[in-house]
């Protein structure tokens, strides 16, 4: 089944501590101990993955005089201005909720765990998919830009292209780095900017397989997303159950293919093991959001 899209920061860590548990736990025990990817899920993931970038591009096309200043930001190693980074924030949260909407099966849940779910897990989804693309030159937010950048299609990318070019950069391409979107002072506290970079570099080793991987793995990445938008821990839900169920086929996906990525069931099952505090992660570091500075 298509996604539908395709179609047209210490009481703060101690609190997560105990999260860590409830969250892991709430997983793993519904976890299949035997599993083998099948020729549907692989489909599947190659048609998220490929929506994933479709609807990049659509954002790119709709938003060219705002993400063209980005991109010359990024190319020029600027930092990014307080609005641009708040819209930025609201952009990746309109995809991420376009892409919890286009799950199969979400739309037949009711429209009040749908949006309980979106309102609970968007944030959360922020950070991973922050941990998913700033910094890397080869996914993400930046392989997007230098895709657009190259093809020509958009008239203020290739202005900025111009611009670029007569500044003697025109073979940079633009890397949008955590310290674009997180230039310090943009919390209350040193201490509380320090624990989100650590939180965000945790998610983003988990989605190397090893730590000199150039990306990110885009499996990782796509499944990753799918198991935290699932997540109903502190939600009362009518009907948790299915959700769970629906997670749980997400989280077996991932099992399977680390499974069949190493062909080593010890450290298959070592790298899902590591999967499971992530949400709490991603929760922790969603908090901290809340405190950003308007600067």
């Amino acid at each position: 089944m298509k996604p539908n899209w395709v179609l047209p920061e210490g009481q703060r860590r101690k609190r997560n501590s105990s999260t860590n548990i409830s969250e892991s736990e709430s997983i793993s025990l519904q976890a299949n101990p035997i599993l083998q990817l099948t020729t549907e899920d692989a489909i599947l993931i190659g048609q998220m993955i490929s929506a994933t970038q479709m609807l990049m591009m659509d954002k790119f096309s709709k938003g060219q005089a705002f993400f063209s200043q980005l991109m010359l930001l990024a190319a020029q190693d600027r930092p990014f201005p307080y609005q641009m980074v708040k819209g930025l924030g609201q952009s990746c949260e309109m995809i991420s909720k376009k892409k919890m909407i286009g799950l199969p099966d979400f739309s037949s849940l009711t429209a009040d765990d749908q949006t309980k779910l979106i309102a609970s897990n968007v944030p959360l989804l922020h950070v991973f998919q922050d941990a998913g693309c700033l910094g890397d030159p080869d996914s993400g937010l930046t392989k997007g830009l230098a895709m657009a950048k190259k093809s020509g299609e958009f008239e203020a990318f290739n202005e900025v292209q111009r611009a670029l070019e007569s500044m003697n950069l025109s073979d940079v391409n633009p890397l949008v780095k955590y310290e674009h979107i997180y230039a310090s002072p943009w919390t209350g506290s040193y201490e509380t900017e320090e624990r989100h970079k650590e939180l965000v570099y945790k998610i983003k080793s988990w989605l190397r397989h090893n730590k000199n991987d150039p990306a990110p793995d885009d499996v990782l990445v796509t499944l990753g997303f799918f198991i935290i938008a699932l997540n109903s821990d502190f939600l009362t839900l009518r009907n948790k159950n299915k959700v769970e169920s629906m997670q749980v086929r997400y989280l077996n996906m991932l099992r399977a293919y680390l499974s069949k990525k190493y062909n080593n069931r010890a450290r298959a099952t070592q790298k899902l093991a590591a999967f499971m505090p992530l949400i709490s992660y991603t929760r922790e570091a969603a908090e901290i959001l809340k405190q950003r500075l308007p600067v």
